[in-house]
């Protein structure tokens, strides 16, 4: 028998910049208390899935070990298990990492919708592709064409609308453009790229921080051509990228960073909405709260809208269970089932309405409900807080 490939737990065939020590995640330090799979949502339908398991066998037998395991393309990266753990291991990272390796080990989950997503990604990551992403501007909506101190990035939600048609397209555009209105009303007119490249946050999830790096830099070309000073984005997972992921490949960008709600929150004495009488409850995005700490902001925009009654769901805030779903490769039953015990808490606050501020959230959880005469959940509607709240402006 030949002399193993793995050299101290890492192949050495590998390209030098995946191999990493698993010190640097901090797995040594796990207490095997079992917490991380105790609150993570995956292990409750996979059962043969553990937070706590991974990082036992990470310990024992090394990077090889992992990154040959099926297992560890089932996490959710939702941050739930980092939640508990009180050795603050980072898990989301260590998984992100262990995937660029296993991806080169050929292990890797197949992309769901026939890898549509993950080849629009590709296609951007080629300098001579164009696109003409706005024909979905309206002309009640007030955009600048060449300069602005605010570019609102609209991320994927074109292409998402695009692919699904309805009942899911009319929201997610219908999100964009409330977020313009809003914007105008505040007296901003953002610059939009009509060539807007993807932001890259799947090719993380998917193992391929190649692309990456290929696609952070085109888009980084891009907005600092617009020579705006401050971005908005409406996709959650969009600004975690650009704050979180693109310093570690093409520096820090320059330029301020902020999610709608923030920008909102801070103007909602400018705007005026229609009374209503509406009750809903309300989903927190992982990447909108246990990435980046932002749950009250949402809340206090729909609740200054007179004759909203927010509901809160069993599982919120930091302890919000995921939507089931990233970048596009963990679509099964065990994510139904999960989809199905969130729409459940839905019913329990005893409203049929549910708002979202994410659009990967809305097409999920809609998912769960389309082409069941019955969902188990019974019918809940499912809207987008932007579309919500741009129908109710005055």
């Amino acid at each position: 028998m030949g002399p193993s490939p793995f050299v101290n737990g890492q192949d050495k065939t590998l390209k030098s910049e995946n191999l990493f020590d698993l010190k640097t995640y901090k797995i040594y330090e796990c207490l095997d208390c079992g917490r991380c799979t105790g609150v993570c949502p995956v292990a409750k339908t996979h059962h043969q899935f553990s937070p706590r398991r991974i990082l036992s066998r990470g310990i024992s037998k090394g990077l090889a070990s992992l990154s040959s395991d099926q297992t560890i393309w089932s996490c959710l990266t939702c941050k739930q298990c980092e939640n508990v753990c009180p050795a603050d291991i980072p898990y989301s990272e260590m998984n992100k990492k262990v995937r660029a390796v296993s991806k080169e080990l050929n292990v890797e989950r197949t992309c769901t919708h026939g890898g549509v997503f993950e080849q629009i990604s590709n296609l951007m990551t080629r300098q001579y592709i164009k696109q003409n992403r706005l024909e979905w501007i309206t002309n009640d909506l007030m955009i600048c064409d060449s300069k602005s101190y605010t570019l609102f990035f609209t991320g994927c939600s074109p292409y998402f609308a695009a692919y699904f048609g309805e009942p899911y397209a009319d929201t997610l555009l219908g999100s964009l453009k409330s977020a313009i209105k809003l914007m105008n009303k505040i007296g901003i007119e953002p610059l939009l790229i009509k060539n807007e490249i993807c932001c890259g946050h799947d090719f993380l999830l998917r193992g391929e921080p190649e692309k990456f790096k290929t696609i952070a830099q085109l888009l980084t070309d891009q907005i600092k051509n617009t020579n705006a000073k401050r971005i908005v984005f409406t996709c959650p997972e969009c600004m975690v990228t650009l704050r979180d992921e693109y310093p570690k490949v093409v520096g820090n960008l320059g330029i301020e960073l902020i999610h709608l709600s923030e920008l909102i929150e801070s103007h909602f004495d400018e705007l005026k909405f229609e009374q209503t009488d509406f009750s809903a409850a309300f989903q927190d995005p992982c990447r909108l709260g246990r990435y980046s700490g932002l749950y009250d902001q949402p809340r206090n925009i729909l609740n200054s809208v007179e004759g909203v009654e927010l509901k809160e769901l069993h599982h919120n805030k930091k302890n919000s269970i995921c939507c089931g779903n990233t970048a596009w490769i963990s679509c099964d039953a065990g994510t139904k089932e999960m989809q199905n015990k969130k729409m459940k808490e839905v019913t329990a606050t005893g409203s049929k309405n549910l708002l979202t501020a994410c659009p990967k959230c809305f097409i999920h959880l809609t998912c769960a409900q389309d082409g069941k005469e019955e969902p188990a959940s019974g019918s809940i509607k499912i809207n987008d807080m932007w579309n919500f709240l741009g129908t109710h402006l005055q």
